[in-house]
C-alpha cells in the first residue's frame, strides 16, 4: 500500500517522525472462480515529535486493503482463510500535517476444499462376499471464531515514575497452548502489554513498563472432539489502556481493555471400511476401481532458535534504550537431512534516548535456520510458523546495540496414503456351479496365497475356510508355511 495521511485535526503538527507502526488484519477470503480475494484492514501508530521540541505525539488511523490472488482450486466447496503480517513500513513527513506512508503486507493463505469419491458400501449376505480394508485420513476442518474481553487493573511498581501523557499502548500475544476435551477446548497465552507514557512529574521525559496479562480462552460447543488436530491464532484486535489514580491520588493504575480475536481450528481424523475386492456365488461381476489419496497429519514438531545480531550505532547516538520489539518474516522453508532449512528476515526495532531527545532505527538481519523435523515420507508436505518469544539487548560503550532474539517454531508434517477401492458394480453375469455334494475339497496351498485368493476361487464364505481350517491363517488372512492342505469344504 502507498498513499498519503493527513494528521487528524485533533493531533499537533509534527516536527520530526519517531516510529510507526502498522498491524495488517484479514477480514475476509473468498474465493470466487478464477482467484481469492483477500480483504481487511492496516492500522497505524505514528510516534512523532511536534513542533515543541521534545514533546511527542502519537496519532491513529487506518486503510482498507484488498487483494485479488489468482487461483484455480480444482475441487468442490472451498473454504479459504487468510492472516496478515506488516513486512515493511516506511513513513516519510511532507509537511507539518502530512504523512507519505508506504507499506508492505504479506501473508498466509490457507484453501480446503472437497475431492469426493464414490465408495460401495462393504456389506455382504450369503452369497455374495467383499474383501475389505481400513483407511485412515483427516477429515474437514472446523473453524470457531470467537472475540474475548480482557479487562484489568494493572499498578505501577514502587520504582516506575507516574503516567503523565499516554504516547501508546500495545499488547504483544505469546504463542497460544491448546488443550482439546469432549465438547470443549481450553487455550491459554500472555499478553505483554506495553504502555510508552510521559512523565507525570516532567513533561519532557518518557518512560515505557511492559505488564504481563494471563489469558484464558474457553470455547465450548458440541462439535469439539477430544481426538482433534488442532490450531488456533489469535489476535489483539483492540487495546485500551486509561491512567487511573491510586490510593495516594497518584496516576500509577493501568485500566487495560483488550479484545483478542480467537480462531480455532479443528480436524477429526477420520476411519472408514472401504471394498477392494468382490465375488458372488453363482456370478461374475465386474467393478469398477478408484484411487485417491487420502491427506492425514502426520507429526507435529515445537522447537525453538536464537539470533543474534549488532546494530550499528544510530545518529544520535543512544545513550539508553527504552524498548525492543521484534518480529520475523519466513522468505522460504525447504526440506533438508533430518529436517527443514528455514529462510527469513528478522527485525528488531528498537527506541531510545539520545542528546536530541527519543530516536528509534529498525535492524533488519537475514537467517538461515535448520530446524529438526521427522519426515515419515519423500512426499509428505509442511508448514511452519514462526512467533517471537523474547528479545534483549545491551547497549555498548560505542552507540552500538546488541540483539538477541528467540523464536518459537511450529512445523506440521501432512503426508497422503494412497487407497484403491471399489467405487461401483458395473455388471453382473450368472454362471452355474457344479454340485460337488458331499464331496470333501482339499487344496494345497500356493506361495504367497492368502484365505480370500482360496475362497474366491471355490466361491466359497471366507470366514468358512478359516474355522474350518484353525490356526492356518494369520489375523490379515495369511497363510502359514505349513505344507499341509487346506479343506475347502
Amino acid at each position: 500500500m502507498e498513499f498519503e495521511q493527513q494528521i487528524p485535526e485533533f493531533c499537533p503538527d509534527a516536527a520530526r517522525l519517531i516510529r510507526v507502526d502498522c498491524r495488517p488484519f484479514a477480514e475476509k477470503a473468498e474465493y470466487v472462480g478464477s482467484g481469492i480475494t483477500v480483504g481487511g484492514k492496516a492500522e497505524f501508530d505514528v510516534i512523532y515529535e511536534t513542533d515543541r521540541k521534545g514533546k511527542l505525539r502519537c496519532c491513529s488511523f487506518e486503510r482498507e486493503f484488498t487483494e485479488e490472488i489468482p487461483f484455480d482450486a480444482g475441487c468442490e466447496n472451498v473454504a479459504v482463510s487468510a492472516s496478515a503480517v506488516c513486512d515493511r513500513v516506511n513513513c516519510k513527513l511532507i509537511g507539518p500535517r502530512r504523512l507519505a506512508i508506504k507499506t508492505t503486507v504479506s501473508g498466509d493463505i490457507e484453501v480446503e476444499c472437497d475431492r469426493p469419491y464414490k465408495a460401495i458400501a462393504a456389506v455382504g449376505d450369503g452369497n455374495v462376499f467383499f474383501r475389505k480394508a481400513a483407511i485412515g485420513y483427516d477429515g474437514a476442518s472446523q473453524t470457531f471464531e470467537k472475540t474475548f474481553e480482557f479487562n484489568e487493573q494493572l499498578p505501577l511498581t514502587q520504582t516506575e515514575r507516574g503516567i503523565g501523557e499516554m504516547i501508546y499502548a500495545r499488547a504483544e500475544l505469546a504463542p497460544p497452548q491448546v488443550n482439546i476435551l469432549p465438547g470443549r477446548a481450553e487455550i491459554r497465552s500472555n499478553a505483554s502489554v506495553k504502555v510508552f507514557y510521559e512523565d507525570e512529574a516532567s513533561d519532557e521525559d518518557y518512560y515505557l513498563t511492559a505488564k504481563d496479562l494471563p489469558l484464558d480462552f474457553l470455547f465450548e460447543d458440541p462439535a469439539i472432539d477430544e481426538r482433534s488436530n488442532a490450531r488456533c491464532l489469535l489476535e489483539a484486535v483492540e487495546c485500551s489502556v486509561i491512567p487511573e489514580l491510586d490510593q495516594y491520588g497518584e496516576s500509577r493504575i493501568l485500566k487495560v481493555g483488550l479484545k483478542v480475536k480467537a480462531t480455532l481450528k479443528t480436524s477429526v481424523p477420520r476411519a472408514e471400511t472401504v471394498a477392494v475386492d468382490v465375488f458372488e456365488r453363482g456370478a461374475d461381476d465386474e467393478f469398477v476401481t478408484v484411487k485417491a489419496l487420502l491427506p492425514h497429519l502426520e507429526s507435529t514438531a515445537e522447537r525453538s532458535f536464537t539470533l543474534e545480531t549488532e546494530i550499528p550505532p544510530a545518529a544520535p547516538m543512544f545513550l539508553s534504550v527504552i524498548d525492543r520489539t521484534v518480529n520475523c518474516r519466513t522468505t522460504g522453508a525447504e526440506r533438508a537431512e533430518g529436517g527443514i532449512i528455514l529462510k527469513g528476515v528478522a527485525a528488531v526495532t528498537v527506541t531510545g534516548r539520545t542528546e536530541n531527545g527519543i530516536y528509534c532505527v529498525t535492524h533488519r538481519t537475514p537467517f538461515e535456520q535448520f530446524v529438526q523435523v521427522d519426515f515419515g515420507s519423500p512426499g509428505d508436505k509442511f508448514d511452519v510458523e514462526i512467533y517471537p518469544v523474547d528479545v534483549s539487548t545491551v547497549l555498548r560503550p560505542d552507540g552500538s546495540v546488541s540483539a538477541k532474539m528467540i523464536f518459537a517454531v511450529k512445523v506440521r508434517v501432512y503426508g497422503e496414503t494412497l487407497a484403491e477401492f471399489i467405487s461401483e458394480i458395473t455388471s453382473r453375469r450368472e454362471i452355474s456351479e457344479p454340485d460337488s455334494g458331499s464331496v470333501m475339497i482339499f487344496r494345497y496351498p500356493k506361495k504367497g496365497e492368502n484365505v480370500w485368493d482360496i475362497a474366491k476361487e471355490y466361491r466359497r464364505d471366507p470366514e468358512t475356510i478359516s474355522a474350518a481350517n484353525p490356526k492356518r491363517f494369520g489375523d490379515s488372512g495369511e497363510i502359514d508355511s505349513s505344507p499341509e492342505p487346506i479343506l475347502i469344504k
